[in-house]
């Protein structure tokens, strides 16, 4: 199996990279309000940004996250300025530049412990608009196909459901909470599936 970062998407992408790092102008999401192309220094910085969400990313959903069959574990800022070797005010200089782009979202969930509300990590979903603005849609439809047949086959091998892989485990924290509770706030269809899963799980 190929490393996270050698996968078939993740090379195109950091090629994207070099050839704008070498002639930003022609890149039109990288010219600001103002008709300026960012300047080299912090555009070396946001391509190694971009490259690690990329070769973090789960070509199904899209979250920057590593799929277990525990639920996907979701990547910090501190993780990400760990591979890039920056202060994670540096890291989070590049997540406003790509957010200004609309490349990913970011979404912080909380959970409530004795009463206290604890922020979880952020669930990070790099978005269409990203491949888009790249020109990589194509090759995101086919690192997406293959994806979903080697989780599928993953799935199915440890009978964990393909659905737990791809959901951050925080919230498979708060749906494990709600079984506990009564199923409240989740939906009819759903419910007897999850409890099937959860009933020995927690």
């Amino acid at each position: 199996m190929k490393s996270r970062d050698n996968r078939p998407l993740c090379k195109l992408n950091r090629l994207h990279w070099e050839r704008a790092l070498k002639t930003p102008c022609s890149f039109p999401h990288l010219i600001n309000g103002r008709g300026i192309a960012t300047r080299k220094t912090f555009l070396k910085d946001i391509s190694e940004f971009m490259n690690i969400m990329i070769s973090q990313m789960c070509f199904v959903n899209c979250i920057v996250g590593k799929e277990t069959n525990n639920g996907m574990s979701v990547r910090t800022w501190a993780f990400i300025a760990n591979e890039m070797k920056v202060s994670e005010d540096r890291v989070k200089q590049c997540a406003r530049f790509a957010k200004e782009r609309e490349w990913f979202t970011s979404v912080q969930p909380r959970k409530t412990a004795d009463g206290v509300i604890i922020p979880c990590a952020s669930i990070k979903t790099v978005t269409d608009k990203y491949f888009k603005d790249l020109g990589l849609e194509k090759a995101l439809k086919t690192a997406k196909k293959s994806a979903i047949d080697i989780l599928s086959r993953l799935a199915k091998n440890t009978k964990v459901p393909m659905a737990v892989y791809l959901m951050p485990i925080t919230m498979l924290h708060k749906i494990a909470e709600e079984i506990h509770k009564g199923f409240k706030g989740f939906q009819a269809s759903n419910k007897m599936n999850w409890f099937s899963y959860f009933k020995d799980k927690t």
